[in-house]
Protein backbone atom coordinates (compact mmCIF):
# COMPACT_ATOMS: atom_id res chain seq x y z
CA UNK A 1 0.00 0.00 0.00
CA UNK A 2 1.51 3.34 -0.74
CA UNK A 3 1.69 6.19 1.22
CA UNK A 4 -0.88 8.08 -0.24
CA UNK A 5 -3.22 5.25 0.76
CA UNK A 6 -2.05 4.79 3.72
CA UNK A 7 -2.68 8.59 4.79
CA UNK A 8 -6.06 8.45 3.38
CA UNK A 9 -7.12 5.56 5.93
CA UNK A 10 -5.92 7.63 8.56
CA UNK A 11 -7.69 10.39 7.78
CA UNK A 12 -11.45 7.89 7.74
CA UNK A 13 -9.86 6.23 11.50
CA UNK A 14 -10.12 10.15 12.88
CA UNK A 15 -13.59 11.04 11.23
CA UNK A 16 -15.04 8.00 12.32
CA UNK A 17 -13.28 8.62 15.92
CA UNK A 18 -14.52 12.05 15.66
CA UNK A 19 -17.93 11.68 15.10
CA UNK A 20 -18.44 9.41 17.72
CA UNK A 21 -17.03 11.28 20.17
CA UNK A 22 -19.33 14.20 19.18
CA UNK A 23 -22.35 12.33 19.39
CA UNK A 24 -21.31 10.93 22.60
CA UNK A 25 -20.29 14.61 24.12
CA UNK A 26 -23.50 16.27 22.73
CA UNK A 27 -26.26 14.00 23.84
CA UNK A 28 -28.68 15.95 25.31
CA UNK A 29 -28.42 15.70 29.45
CA UNK A 30 -25.00 14.97 29.58
CA UNK A 31 -22.29 16.60 30.46
CA UNK A 32 -19.21 17.10 28.78
CA UNK A 33 -17.13 17.01 31.55
CA UNK A 34 -18.39 13.72 31.95
CA UNK A 35 -16.95 12.57 28.53
CA UNK A 36 -14.48 9.40 29.22
CA UNK A 37 -11.71 7.89 26.70
CA UNK A 38 -13.20 5.04 24.57
CA UNK A 39 -10.37 2.84 26.13
CA UNK A 40 -11.03 -0.56 27.12
CA UNK A 41 -9.39 -0.58 30.26
CA UNK A 42 -12.34 1.87 31.25
CA UNK A 43 -14.97 -0.74 30.87
CA UNK A 44 -16.32 -3.12 33.45
CA UNK A 45 -18.51 -6.48 32.99
CA UNK A 46 -19.39 -6.09 36.73
CA UNK A 47 -20.50 -2.75 37.31
CA UNK A 48 -21.48 -1.17 33.54
CA UNK A 49 -22.19 2.09 33.14
CA UNK A 50 -25.89 3.20 32.17
CA UNK A 51 -26.15 5.21 29.14
CA UNK A 52 -29.00 7.34 30.41
CA UNK A 53 -32.35 7.43 27.86
CA UNK A 54 -33.95 10.49 27.06
CA UNK A 55 -37.61 10.22 26.47
CA UNK A 56 -39.62 12.61 24.32
CA UNK A 57 -42.31 14.43 26.24
CA UNK A 58 -45.97 15.15 25.13
CA UNK A 59 -48.11 17.17 27.31
CA UNK A 60 -51.90 17.24 26.09
CA UNK A 61 -54.16 20.12 26.99
CA UNK A 62 -58.08 19.88 27.23
CA UNK A 63 -58.62 20.42 23.74
CA UNK A 64 -56.81 18.07 21.34
CA UNK A 65 -56.01 20.71 18.66
CA UNK A 66 -53.79 22.31 21.01
CA UNK A 67 -51.70 19.53 21.70
CA UNK A 68 -48.12 19.96 21.46
CA UNK A 69 -45.05 17.78 21.79
CA UNK A 70 -42.48 19.28 23.84
CA UNK A 71 -38.53 18.06 23.48
CA UNK A 72 -37.04 18.72 26.81
CA UNK A 73 -33.46 20.71 27.20
CA UNK A 74 -32.46 20.00 31.07
CA UNK A 75 -30.88 17.01 32.30
CA UNK A 76 -33.27 14.44 33.61
CA UNK A 77 -33.60 14.56 37.37
CA UNK A 78 -35.83 12.00 39.86
CA UNK A 79 -38.24 14.51 40.03
CA UNK A 80 -41.23 13.50 37.43
CA UNK A 81 -42.87 16.67 35.79
CA UNK A 82 -46.37 17.73 36.75
CA UNK A 83 -48.96 16.73 35.03
CA UNK A 84 -51.71 19.49 33.73
CA UNK A 85 -54.42 20.23 36.16
CA UNK A 86 -57.52 17.78 35.02
CA UNK A 87 -60.29 19.97 33.63
CA UNK A 88 -63.21 19.41 35.71
CA UNK A 89 -66.63 18.56 33.54
CA UNK A 90 -69.09 20.71 33.75
CA UNK A 91 -72.72 19.95 34.47
CA UNK A 92 -75.91 21.30 34.34
CA UNK A 93 -77.56 22.11 37.30
CA UNK A 94 -81.47 21.65 37.83
CA UNK A 95 -82.93 24.68 37.90
CA UNK A 96 -85.88 24.05 40.58
CA UNK A 97 -84.60 21.15 42.95
CA UNK A 98 -86.73 19.59 45.35
CA UNK A 99 -85.74 20.92 48.97
CA UNK A 100 -88.15 19.17 51.15
CA UNK A 101 -89.80 15.09 50.54
CA UNK A 102 -93.04 16.81 50.34
CA UNK A 103 -92.12 18.57 47.33
CA UNK A 104 -93.31 18.25 43.88
CA UNK A 105 -91.72 15.25 42.06
CA UNK A 106 -91.30 16.48 38.94
CA UNK A 107 -90.07 13.54 37.27
CA UNK A 108 -88.74 11.16 34.06
CA UNK A 109 -88.85 7.67 34.14
CA UNK A 110 -84.75 6.76 32.60
CA UNK A 111 -84.77 2.80 31.49
CA UNK A 112 -81.85 1.07 31.39
CA UNK A 113 -80.40 -2.23 30.68
CA UNK A 114 -77.47 -4.12 30.06
CA UNK A 115 -74.06 -2.35 30.51
CA UNK A 116 -73.71 0.29 27.71
CA UNK A 117 -69.67 0.45 27.33
CA UNK A 118 -70.42 4.89 26.70
CA UNK A 119 -72.28 4.13 30.01
CA UNK A 120 -70.89 7.44 31.65
CA UNK A 121 -70.68 9.61 28.73
CA UNK A 122 -74.12 9.11 27.55
CA UNK A 123 -75.57 9.30 31.38
CA UNK A 124 -74.15 12.72 31.74
CA UNK A 125 -75.16 13.96 28.32
CA UNK A 126 -78.84 12.94 29.18
CA UNK A 127 -79.07 14.67 32.65
CA UNK A 128 -78.10 17.75 31.17
CA UNK A 129 -80.66 17.35 28.95
CA UNK A 130 -83.44 16.59 31.63
CA UNK A 131 -82.42 19.50 32.95
CA UNK A 132 -83.54 21.97 30.76
CA UNK A 133 -87.10 20.38 30.46
CA UNK A 134 -87.87 21.49 34.18
CA UNK A 135 -87.19 17.75 35.64
CA UNK A 136 -86.16 17.24 39.51
CA UNK A 137 -86.65 13.49 40.06
CA UNK A 138 -85.50 10.65 37.99
CA UNK A 139 -86.87 7.28 38.34
CA UNK A 140 -83.73 4.86 37.36
CA UNK A 141 -86.03 1.58 36.23
CA UNK A 142 -83.74 -1.65 35.78
CA UNK A 143 -84.70 -5.03 34.86
CA UNK A 144 -84.98 -8.30 36.79
CA UNK A 145 -85.49 -11.73 36.20
CA UNK A 146 -87.50 -15.01 36.94
CA UNK A 147 -87.68 -18.01 34.26
CA UNK A 148 -91.38 -18.39 34.02
CA UNK A 149 -94.44 -16.73 35.31
CA UNK A 150 -94.58 -19.69 37.84
CA UNK A 151 -91.30 -19.38 38.82
CA UNK A 152 -90.07 -19.03 42.33
CA UNK A 153 -86.78 -17.68 42.25
CA UNK A 154 -86.30 -13.76 41.40
CA UNK A 155 -82.64 -12.76 40.29
CA UNK A 156 -80.01 -10.21 38.60
CA UNK A 157 -78.66 -10.92 35.10
CA UNK A 158 -75.42 -10.25 35.18
CA UNK A 159 -75.53 -8.72 30.73
CA UNK A 160 -78.85 -7.50 31.40
CA UNK A 161 -79.19 -5.71 34.67
CA UNK A 162 -77.10 -2.64 34.83
CA UNK A 163 -73.74 -3.59 37.57
CA UNK A 164 -73.70 -1.71 41.15
CA UNK A 165 -70.82 0.20 39.33
CA UNK A 166 -73.39 1.71 36.95
CA UNK A 167 -75.59 2.06 39.28
CA UNK A 168 -73.85 4.08 41.66
CA UNK A 169 -72.52 6.16 39.13
CA UNK A 170 -75.66 7.07 37.49
CA UNK A 171 -77.27 8.15 41.10
CA UNK A 172 -73.91 10.70 41.75
CA UNK A 173 -74.35 12.30 38.15
CA UNK A 174 -77.66 13.15 39.29
CA UNK A 175 -76.96 14.62 42.84
CA UNK A 176 -74.36 16.45 41.49
CA UNK A 177 -77.08 18.06 39.52
CA UNK A 178 -79.59 18.30 41.85
CA UNK A 179 -81.70 15.43 40.72
CA UNK A 180 -83.80 13.38 43.63
CA UNK A 181 -83.48 9.48 42.85
CA UNK A 182 -85.65 6.55 42.73
CA UNK A 183 -84.17 3.56 42.61
CA UNK A 184 -86.98 0.93 40.86
CA UNK A 185 -86.06 -2.73 40.06
CA UNK A 186 -88.95 -4.39 37.71
CA UNK A 187 -89.81 -7.41 36.47
CA UNK A 188 -88.90 -8.04 32.72
CA UNK A 189 -91.84 -9.68 31.05
CA UNK A 190 -89.68 -11.50 28.28
CA UNK A 191 -89.84 -14.54 29.97
CA UNK A 192 -93.57 -14.61 30.87
CA UNK A 193 -95.04 -13.13 27.35
CA UNK A 194 -94.49 -16.71 25.69
CA UNK A 195 -97.21 -18.12 27.91
CA UNK A 196 -99.49 -15.54 27.30
CA UNK A 197 -98.72 -13.60 31.16
CA UNK A 198 -97.34 -10.69 32.35
CA UNK A 199 -95.97 -9.67 36.07
CA UNK A 200 -99.49 -8.56 36.95
CA UNK A 201 -100.12 -12.48 36.58
CA UNK A 202 -97.29 -14.38 37.93
CA UNK A 203 -97.94 -17.36 40.22
CA UNK A 204 -95.28 -18.63 41.78
CA UNK A 205 -95.08 -22.60 43.21
CA UNK A 206 -93.51 -21.31 46.14
CA UNK A 207 -94.61 -18.29 47.58
CA UNK A 208 -92.53 -18.05 50.78
CA UNK A 209 -89.17 -18.78 48.38
CA UNK A 210 -90.84 -16.15 45.81
CA UNK A 211 -90.59 -13.60 48.74
CA UNK A 212 -87.41 -14.62 49.85
CA UNK A 213 -85.56 -14.67 46.93
CA UNK A 214 -87.25 -11.40 45.97
CA UNK A 215 -86.41 -9.54 49.66
CA UNK A 216 -82.84 -10.20 48.97
CA UNK A 217 -82.36 -8.65 45.47
CA UNK A 218 -84.56 -5.77 46.87
CA UNK A 219 -82.48 -5.63 50.23
CA UNK A 220 -78.90 -5.45 47.79
CA UNK A 221 -80.63 -2.36 45.95
CA UNK A 222 -81.80 -0.55 49.88
CA UNK A 223 -78.34 -1.24 51.06
CA UNK A 224 -76.89 0.40 47.53
CA UNK A 225 -79.68 3.60 48.36
CA UNK A 226 -78.44 4.11 51.40
CA UNK A 227 -74.85 4.32 50.92
CA UNK A 228 -75.46 6.65 48.07
CA UNK A 229 -77.81 8.79 50.14
CA UNK A 230 -80.49 7.53 47.25
CA UNK A 231 -84.49 9.30 48.67
CA UNK A 232 -86.77 6.99 47.15
CA UNK A 233 -86.53 3.14 46.85
CA UNK A 234 -89.50 1.42 44.69
CA UNK A 235 -90.41 -2.00 46.07
CA UNK A 236 -92.55 -3.52 43.88
CA UNK A 237 -94.18 -2.90 40.43
CA UNK A 238 -97.54 -4.06 39.04
CA UNK A 239 -97.33 -6.89 40.67
CA UNK A 240 -101.52 -7.69 41.15
CA UNK A 241 -101.37 -11.37 41.61
CA UNK A 242 -99.36 -10.96 44.96
CA UNK A 243 -100.43 -7.76 46.21
CA UNK A 244 -103.17 -9.44 48.88
CA UNK A 245 -100.24 -11.37 50.20
CA UNK A 246 -99.81 -8.18 53.03
CA UNK A 247 -98.09 -9.96 55.67
CA UNK A 248 -95.10 -11.08 53.15
CA UNK A 249 -94.85 -7.38 51.74
CA UNK A 250 -94.93 -5.93 55.91
CA UNK A 251 -91.96 -8.37 56.24
CA UNK A 252 -90.35 -6.98 53.10
CA UNK A 253 -91.04 -3.37 54.10
CA UNK A 254 -89.87 -4.12 57.83
CA UNK A 255 -86.57 -5.42 56.58
CA UNK A 256 -85.97 -2.46 53.97
CA UNK A 257 -86.33 0.09 56.78
CA UNK A 258 -83.89 -1.89 58.86
CA UNK A 259 -81.03 -0.91 56.26
CA UNK A 260 -82.48 2.01 54.48
CA UNK A 261 -83.63 5.29 55.74
CA UNK A 262 -85.57 7.21 52.58
CA UNK A 263 -88.59 6.86 51.45
CA UNK A 264 -90.33 3.92 50.42
CA UNK A 265 -93.41 3.36 47.73
CA UNK A 266 -94.80 0.24 45.80
CA UNK A 267 -96.68 1.10 42.11
CA UNK A 268 -99.93 -0.29 41.50
CA UNK A 269 -101.35 -1.33 37.58
CA UNK A 270 -103.33 1.63 36.82
CA UNK A 271 -107.52 0.00 36.49
CA UNK A 272 -107.49 -2.32 39.56
CA UNK A 273 -109.31 -2.36 42.39
CA UNK A 274 -105.95 -0.79 44.77
CA UNK A 275 -106.66 -2.99 47.23
CA UNK A 276 -103.19 -2.64 48.94
CA UNK A 277 -103.76 -2.60 52.28
CA UNK A 278 -99.72 -2.18 52.81
CA UNK A 279 -99.65 0.96 50.88
CA UNK A 280 -100.26 3.06 54.77
CA UNK A 281 -96.95 1.60 55.65
CA UNK A 282 -95.36 3.37 53.18
CA UNK A 283 -94.61 7.23 51.91
CA UNK A 284 -96.65 7.42 49.58
CA UNK A 285 -98.82 5.76 47.02
CA UNK A 286 -97.47 5.13 43.15
CA UNK A 287 -99.90 4.54 40.20
CA UNK A 288 -98.89 3.51 36.83
CA UNK A 289 -101.71 5.80 34.93
CA UNK A 290 -101.98 4.76 31.74
CA UNK A 291 -105.22 4.92 31.91
CA UNK A 292 -107.81 4.00 28.98
CA UNK A 293 -109.56 7.44 27.56
CA UNK A 294 -112.61 7.13 25.84
CA UNK A 295 -112.35 10.07 23.21
CA UNK A 296 -112.11 9.64 19.72
CA UNK A 297 -108.67 9.63 17.88
CA UNK A 298 -108.45 12.81 16.71
CA UNK A 299 -109.29 13.87 20.17
CA UNK A 300 -108.67 17.73 21.16
CA UNK A 301 -106.68 18.51 24.44
CA UNK A 302 -110.33 19.52 26.10
CA UNK A 303 -111.86 16.36 24.81
CA UNK A 304 -109.11 14.31 26.56
CA UNK A 305 -109.31 16.41 30.15
CA UNK A 306 -113.03 15.28 30.29
CA UNK A 307 -111.72 11.69 29.46
CA UNK A 308 -109.43 11.81 32.30
CA UNK A 309 -112.56 12.85 35.20
CA UNK A 310 -113.79 9.26 35.73
CA UNK A 311 -110.24 8.13 36.71
CA UNK A 312 -109.45 11.08 38.95
CA UNK A 313 -112.42 10.59 40.87
CA UNK A 314 -111.54 6.51 41.10
CA UNK A 315 -107.68 7.58 42.36
CA UNK A 316 -109.81 10.26 44.81
CA UNK A 317 -111.81 7.33 46.17
CA UNK A 318 -109.00 4.51 46.34
CA UNK A 319 -106.20 7.15 48.11
CA UNK A 320 -108.79 8.47 50.64
CA UNK A 321 -108.70 5.48 53.12
CA UNK A 322 -104.49 5.96 53.19
CA UNK A 323 -104.23 9.82 53.56
CA UNK A 324 -101.08 10.08 51.22
CA UNK A 325 -99.81 11.81 48.77
CA UNK A 326 -99.85 10.09 45.13
CA UNK A 327 -97.61 10.11 42.64
CA UNK A 328 -97.79 8.91 39.08
CA UNK A 329 -94.72 6.49 38.22
CA UNK A 330 -95.63 6.51 34.97
CA UNK A 331 -97.64 8.39 32.37
CA UNK A 332 -96.89 8.45 28.90
CA UNK A 333 -98.07 7.57 25.24
CA UNK A 334 -96.56 6.48 22.23
CA UNK A 335 -96.65 8.61 18.93
CA UNK A 336 -98.92 7.34 17.06
CA UNK A 337 -102.33 8.10 16.09
CA UNK A 338 -105.62 7.26 18.91
CA UNK A 339 -103.00 6.03 21.16
CA UNK A 340 -104.66 7.75 24.43
CA UNK A 341 -107.49 5.46 23.58
CA UNK A 342 -104.67 2.55 25.26
CA UNK A 343 -101.58 4.01 26.19
CA UNK A 344 -100.36 1.24 27.44
CA UNK A 345 -99.59 -0.69 24.16
CA UNK A 346 -96.77 -1.10 22.79
CA UNK A 347 -98.21 -1.33 19.29
CA UNK A 348 -101.00 0.91 17.59
CA UNK A 349 -101.07 -0.12 13.97
CA UNK A 350 -101.92 3.49 13.30
CA UNK A 351 -99.58 5.92 11.32
CA UNK A 352 -96.75 8.48 13.17
CA UNK A 353 -98.56 11.02 15.00
CA UNK A 354 -96.21 13.38 17.18
CA UNK A 355 -98.90 15.78 17.99
CA UNK A 356 -101.46 13.25 19.24
CA UNK A 357 -98.25 12.63 21.71
CA UNK A 358 -97.97 16.39 22.56
CA UNK A 359 -101.88 16.42 22.94
CA UNK A 360 -101.70 13.64 25.31
CA UNK A 361 -99.26 15.10 27.31
CA UNK A 362 -101.12 18.54 27.63
CA UNK A 363 -104.21 16.90 28.77
CA UNK A 364 -102.88 14.65 31.16
CA UNK A 365 -101.06 17.32 32.94
CA UNK A 366 -104.41 19.50 33.10
CA UNK A 367 -106.29 16.75 34.41
CA UNK A 368 -103.73 15.53 37.33
CA UNK A 369 -102.03 18.35 38.71
CA UNK A 370 -104.59 19.02 41.13
CA UNK A 371 -104.70 15.24 42.43
CA UNK A 372 -101.08 14.35 42.68
CA UNK A 373 -97.75 15.55 44.13
CA UNK A 374 -95.44 13.77 41.32
CA UNK A 375 -95.42 12.14 37.95
CA UNK A 376 -92.74 10.37 36.17
CA UNK A 377 -93.15 10.77 32.25
CA UNK A 378 -92.69 6.94 30.79
CA UNK A 379 -90.02 7.31 28.98
CA UNK A 380 -86.48 7.32 27.94
CA UNK A 381 -83.06 5.51 27.96
CA UNK A 382 -79.62 6.42 27.15
CA UNK A 383 -80.01 6.28 23.53
CA UNK A 384 -82.58 9.09 22.47
CA UNK A 385 -84.55 7.94 18.78
CA UNK A 386 -82.27 8.58 16.29
CA UNK A 387 -84.96 9.61 14.18
CA UNK A 388 -87.55 11.79 16.74
CA UNK A 389 -89.41 12.63 13.61
CA UNK A 390 -90.35 9.18 12.41
CA UNK A 391 -90.52 7.54 15.82
CA UNK A 392 -93.12 6.05 16.84
CA UNK A 393 -92.07 5.23 20.76
CA UNK A 394 -93.01 6.17 24.06
CA UNK A 395 -89.44 8.67 24.01
CA UNK A 396 -90.32 12.25 24.01
CA UNK A 397 -86.99 13.65 23.51
CA UNK A 398 -86.74 15.57 20.09
CA UNK A 399 -90.46 15.37 19.56
CA UNK A 400 -93.39 18.22 20.60
CA UNK A 401 -94.64 16.57 24.06
CA UNK A 402 -91.14 18.34 25.05
CA UNK A 403 -92.24 21.50 25.02
CA UNK A 404 -95.41 20.15 27.37
CA UNK A 405 -92.96 18.59 29.39
CA UNK A 406 -91.41 21.84 30.50
CA UNK A 407 -94.40 23.50 30.53
CA UNK A 408 -96.30 21.02 32.88
CA UNK A 409 -93.34 21.40 35.30
CA UNK A 410 -93.39 24.88 35.39
CA UNK A 411 -97.21 24.70 36.86
CA UNK A 412 -96.37 22.20 38.70
CA UNK A 413 -93.67 23.80 40.64
CA UNK A 414 -95.33 27.27 40.80
CA UNK A 415 -98.31 25.85 41.98
CA UNK A 416 -96.60 24.08 44.85
CA UNK A 417 -94.40 26.57 46.01
CA UNK A 418 -95.46 27.79 49.64
CA UNK A 419 -94.07 31.39 48.64
CA UNK A 420 -96.21 32.08 45.41
CA UNK A 421 -97.63 35.68 45.09
CA UNK A 422 -99.48 38.00 42.71
CA UNK A 423 -97.47 40.48 40.84
CA UNK A 424 -97.72 43.61 43.26
CA UNK A 425 -100.41 46.23 42.01
CA UNK A 426 -102.58 49.08 43.61
CA UNK A 427 -105.38 47.41 45.43
CA UNK A 428 -108.77 48.40 43.41
CA UNK A 429 -111.79 49.49 45.65
CA UNK A 430 -114.36 46.56 45.72
CA UNK A 431 -116.78 48.45 43.27
CA UNK A 432 -113.43 48.65 41.01
CA UNK A 433 -113.19 45.42 41.09
CA UNK A 434 -116.46 44.20 39.98
CA UNK A 435 -115.20 40.87 41.50
CA UNK A 436 -117.42 37.62 40.06
CA UNK A 437 -118.04 34.60 42.04
CA UNK A 438 -117.42 31.32 40.37
CA UNK A 439 -118.17 27.59 41.71
CA UNK A 440 -115.34 25.13 41.46
CA UNK A 441 -116.20 21.86 39.36
CA UNK A 442 -114.94 18.63 38.91
CA UNK A 443 -111.51 19.00 36.56
CA UNK A 444 -111.06 22.37 37.47
CA UNK A 445 -107.65 23.83 38.90
CA UNK A 446 -106.72 27.71 39.23
CA UNK A 447 -104.34 27.46 35.75
CA UNK A 448 -107.75 26.43 33.87
CA UNK A 449 -109.80 28.69 35.68
CA UNK A 450 -107.63 31.90 35.14
CA UNK A 451 -107.33 31.07 31.19
CA UNK A 452 -111.38 31.28 31.16
CA UNK A 453 -111.59 33.79 32.72
CA UNK A 454 -108.21 36.10 31.62
CA UNK A 455 -107.30 34.31 28.31
CA UNK A 456 -103.90 33.60 30.45
CA UNK A 457 -103.54 30.66 32.57
CA UNK A 458 -100.29 32.95 34.03
CA UNK A 459 -102.94 35.13 36.28
CA UNK A 460 -103.66 32.30 38.59
CA UNK A 461 -102.01 34.00 41.76
CA UNK A 462 -104.83 36.81 41.38
CA UNK A 463 -107.47 34.36 41.80
CA UNK A 464 -105.25 32.36 44.50
CA UNK A 465 -104.37 35.82 46.53
CA UNK A 466 -107.62 36.92 46.45
CA UNK A 467 -109.08 33.22 47.96
CA UNK A 468 -106.32 33.22 50.40
CA UNK A 469 -109.09 32.27 53.11
CA UNK A 470 -110.38 28.92 51.30
CA UNK A 471 -107.56 28.06 49.19
CA UNK A 472 -104.34 26.02 51.44
CA UNK A 473 -102.45 25.34 49.03
CA UNK A 474 -102.19 26.48 45.18
CA UNK A 475 -102.56 22.69 44.07
CA UNK A 476 -105.62 22.00 45.99
CA UNK A 477 -108.98 23.05 45.08
CA UNK A 478 -112.32 20.58 45.54
CA UNK A 479 -115.55 20.72 43.90
CA UNK A 480 -118.28 22.94 45.28
CA UNK A 481 -115.73 25.66 46.37
CA UNK A 482 -117.39 29.01 45.48
CA UNK A 483 -114.30 31.46 44.26
CA UNK A 484 -113.93 35.31 44.01
CA UNK A 485 -112.67 36.12 40.27
CA UNK A 486 -111.27 39.46 40.67
CA UNK A 487 -111.49 41.67 37.33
Amino acid sequence: MSKKDWFLVLLVMIGVISVGASFWIFQPGVPKTQVLALSPAKVSLSTPTAIPVVKKEVFFSPTPALAREVTPTQTPTLESTPSPTPTAIPVVKVANPRQESGDFQAGMAVVIYGNDQEFEVKTRKLLDRLTRLEVNSLCLVFPLFQDNWTSSTVWVDEKRTPSEERIRLFVRESHKRGFTVMLRPILDEASLMPDGQWRGSIKPQDKKAWFESYTEVILGNAKLAEEEGVEILNIGTELSSLEKETNRWLKLIEAVRFVYHGQLTYSSNWGVSYNVKFWDKLDFISVDAFFELDAPQQATVEQLIAAWQPWIMQMNRARAPFNKPLVFTELGTRSQTGSHQKPWLWEHNTPVNLEAQRIYYAAACQASLNLVDGIYWWSVGLDPPSNPKEDPGFNPLGKPAETEIRRCFEMAVATSSPTVTATPTPSPTREERKEVYYEVKEGDWLFKIAQSFYGDWRQWPVIYEANRGIIQKPNLIYPGQVLVIPK
